[in-house]
Parts: C-alpha cells; structure tokens; sequence
C-alpha cells in the first residue's frame, strides 16, 4: 500500500494530465464503437478503437520506471493522434452522405448524436495528450547538499 502512495506522490502534472487524456481515449472508442459504429457499420474501422487502448496499455507501462516516465505520454498521445487521423478517415464518406445536399440546419440536425461526441473525445483526448507531454511526469527531487546539510529544490 505505501508503494502506491508513494508511486502516485512521485508523480507531476503531466502524468494526471494524461490520465485525463486516457479516460477521453476510452470515452470516445466506447461511443464510436457501441454508438456510430453499431447504427453505421459501413463507416467502422478497428484501428481507431485499438490504437488508443494500445496507447493507454504503453503509457501505463512506461510510467512505472523513472527512466522511461517521460516518454510514455509521448507514445500514449502518438497513437491516439494516429488514432484520430484513422477514425477521420473511416468516417468522412458519412459527412458527404449527410451533407450531400449542403450544409444547413436540416442538415446538421441530422448528424449522429455520436457521430459528434466521437468526435469530440477523440480531438479533446489528443489536445489533453499533447498537453500532457510538454508538463513534468516526475515531480522534481530535492537534493541534499552534504556539506551544507541543507535541501535545496
């Protein structure tokens, strides 16, 4: 137990941050695979649900060694960008279906209600990840000065 609290005290802004980032990933691969991708099958693809879950797994595992916390938003937030760029391509033929008569409100009232929270996750869930990568993963350690006996930070 005092190995958990002591791993999560050790941890900085970045870290939470990209936590944050893997609950939008799981959010949006839960909506575009239950919701858009049930009533829309045509417009499914499994790359945009495994990459994400591929990412989370990576930076879970990455986070754990001192040495290789700083990459492991780095991979998380690579594979769910590529993961947004596939899920853009697996569904852009269903906005050319809705908007083939043009753009107005008839139209836009006909979007899939998760058709656009998909959306919406899968953009906020990269934001959050790109963020997450320029925080600190680590909080900083103070040093001890034998000499001077004092704790510098």
């Amino acid at each position: 137990m005092n190995y958990i609290k002591n791993y999560f005290k050790s941890k900085g802004r970045g870290y939470f941050v990209a936590l944050g980032a893997a609950v939008l990933a799981i959010i949006s691969v839960i909506i575009y695979s239950a919701g858009f991708g049930a009533d829309f099958p045509q417009y499914f693809s499994a790359a945009p649900v495994w990459l994400p879950i591929l990412g989370i797994v990576g930076f879970l595992a990455l986070s754990v060694h001192k040495l290789t916390a700083p990459y492991a938003p780095v991979f998380m937030w690579l594979l769910t960008f590529i993961a947004l760029l596939l899920y853009v391509d697996a569904v852009y033929m269903y906005l050319t279906e809705v908007f083939y008569s043009g753009v107005n409100d008839e139209t836009l009232a006909m979007l899939d209600g998760s058709f656009v929270a998909g959306t919406v996750f899968y953009a906020l869930s990269a934001v959050c990840g790109n963020v997450a990568i320029w925080l600190r993963q680590l909080k900083k350690q103070p040093e001890i000065n034998p000499e001077a006996e004092e704790v510098t930070v």
